[in-house]
């Protein structure tokens, strides 16, 4: 059969048309994708920066403060326990556990039994973390921005209620170190202005509702 040039030429074009748009579309996915793969690069280094700022400040804390929860002198056990439980409220009965066996005068170590209910007890008031990452007027405003949250692959996400918005809520987390360091990645994926809060301050209590959490 006798292909006309007209026709030739417009198979042609078509054929042509099909490849560049074929070549544009696999263009702008593989420069997509290396955007994707930068962006996590960056997220990762700044967590991993974060983690190295949070271990070295512990490390510096615990080397300082420890040796006062141990000491002889009464006053300086009291000084080292009380920053402890300032900065570390969530971990306070783990450092206390490790630190049992280097205690050996005997009233330090009746200190120390009281000091870690002590920290049991502040460890379940102060209780968990939570990241706050958009506030909306509407429920089925702040429903979308949970299914955005679940499409990054966020799992617990939920909302709450509290003062006239419906919060979207990521979360809990068990300590502020915790909290702080997923925040970086939501931060760029998410919302910039999304921020941590402790849960049992924020919310003192609540009560469940169709579709959210009511604060009270």
């Amino acid at each position: 059969m006798e292909i006309k040039g007209n026709t030739l030429t417009g198979i042609l074009s078509t054929l042509t048309a099909i490849a560049v748009a074929f070549l544009g579309y696999w263009g702008n996915h593989k420069i997509e994708s290396l955007n994707s793969d930068l962006k996590q690069q960056e997220i990762d280094l700044l967590k991993e920066k974060f983690k190295e700022q949070i271990a070295i400040r512990k490390e510096t804390n615990l080397k300082e403060y420890i040796p006062k929860m141990v000491s002889e002198d009464k006053s300086e056990r009291n000084i080292g326990r009380a920053v402890i439980f300032s900065l570390y409220p969530n971990e306070a009965v783990n450092i206390l556990t490790s630190i049992e066996k280097a205690i050996t005068d005997s009233s330090a170590k009746d200190e120390a039994k009281v000091a870690k209910k002590q920290a049991e007890k502040l460890n379940t008031e102060i209780g968990e973390w939570i990241i706050i990452t958009g506030g909306d007027k509407t429920l089925d405003a702040a429903q979308y921005e949970v299914n955005k949250a679940k499409n990054e692959g966020y799992k617990q996400v939920s909302i709450y209620y509290r003062n006239n918005y419906y919060r979207t809520v990521i979360g809990p987390f068990g300590s502020k170190d915790d909290a702080s360091l997923e925040l970086i990645e939501i931060k760029h994926r998410l919302n910039k202005s999304a921020y941590v809060v402790n849960q049992n301050s924020w919310c003192k209590s609540s009560t469940k509702e169709n579709g959210f959490i009511q604060c009270e």
